[in-house]
């Protein structure tokens, strides 16, 4: 047959896909020649927020004290129990970054609620509306008198039965106020 041109078409998925990664690329300052060099941007926190503190204060050295750590979840949001229930990714996690202070206990929470999660479709252990983590710790013996600071961060997967989060971080900060004889 001459005088017949045949053209390949690309399929209409393709073109969508890469129309996108190329409006993507634009619209973040990327040329498609350059590549990706992003520096990922922190996204919402999806319906959880996280407020910590100690039980009292002031402290005196070598004294104990338990840090209580509050989640607090939007309507329809649930986190996952301290428990490992078959999936690394579920756990939600807590850690502490403080100067002076030695963990005495595990890491403790409230009364999880057994659901039935749509999206692993099965039975897990979730904390809906508020959490509750608290651990004990003693303040070390020759720690000096003054305020420090004692950081952490809540590493936790959030779903609310139609889509799930990847594991996230929030940070938290509370303070102690150390005191040598009598308090003041």
């Amino acid at each position: 047959m001459s005088g017949v041109t045949t053209h390949k078409t690309v399929p209409p998925l393709i073109l969508v896909v890469g129309g996108f990664w190329f409006l993507g690329t634009l619209l973040a300052g990327v040329s498609p020649a350059r590549g990706f060099e992003l520096t990922p941007k922190p996204s919402p926190t999806v319906g959880v927020h996280v407020t910590a503190f100690i039980d009292h204060e002031p402290l005196q050295p070598a004294e104990h004290f338990r840090l209580n750590v509050v989640v607090s979840l939007d309507e329809g949001w649930h986190i996952y129990s301290l428990e490992s229930q078959g999936d690394i990714s579920l756990p939600t996690r807590v850690d502490v970054d403080a100067r002076g202070v030695v963990p005495i206990s595990d890491w403790q929470e409230s009364p999880p609620t057994i659901m039935n999660d749509q999206i692993l479709q099965r039975m897990v252990k979730v904390h809906l509306d508020r959490a509750e983590f608290r651990r004990d710790f003693a303040v070390e013996p020759d720690l000096g008198p003054g305020h420090y600071l004692i950081r952490g961060t809540l590493q936790f997967r959030a779903c609310d039965n139609r889509i799930c989060t990847l594991p996230r971080k929030l940070e938290f900060t509370t303070r102690m106020r150390i005191v040598t004889g009598d308090r003041v």
